[in-house]
């Protein structure tokens, strides 16, 4: 009896080779499901980021607008990948504040639109559409009085 006790207590504990193949096996079949709907995750929040963006900085150039800062009427324009919220011109602007866009993201229609001061009704109607590497598409309206809708398609 004590030699088979022996014996019990010198094994080695551990994985065996099938077992660790197994495991191995698991995750990578796991990995397969979730790499695609974690990419597609990634892409929604980087879409979500750039409407907030985009809807954050019209409503901050308005704001400013409205309450008269610096005296001037206040605007946004897109310089390459930037939304610049500025006064006076947009290429040269007096004060400007530029946030970065998501490198995926691909703006159009947002053109020059400034906000007049103390109405804060913008001077065009805008259509911005907004477009992601996954064809994901949404539209921002803004209306004549300086209303913003959203829609997704």
């Amino acid at each position: 009896m004590k030699s088979l006790e022996a014996f019990h207590s010198n094994k080695l504990k551990g994985l065996t080779y099938l077992e660790t193949i197994l495991v191995v096996s698991i995750v990578i079949i796991m990995s397969v499901f979730l790499i695609p709907i974690g990419s597609r995750l990634l892409q929604n929040v980087k879409t979500s980021a750039t409407e907030t963006l985009v809807i954050s900085s019209l409503r901050k150039a308005q704001f400013y607008a409205i309450n008269n800062k610096e005296n001037k009427a206040w605007g946004v324009c897109l310089t390459s990948n930037k939304i610049r919220i500025y006064t006076d011109d947009c290429e040269s602007p007096t004060n400007n504040e530029d946030y970065t866009l998501v490198e995926t993201a691909e703006i159009a229609g947002l053109e020059d639109i400034v906000f007049s001061r103390l109405t804060g009704e913008p001077n065009a109607e805008a259509q911005i559409n907004l477009t992601t590497g996954i064809n994901q598409e949404l539209r921002i309206t803004l209306n004549k009085i300086g209303g913003i809708n959203v829609e997704r398609f």
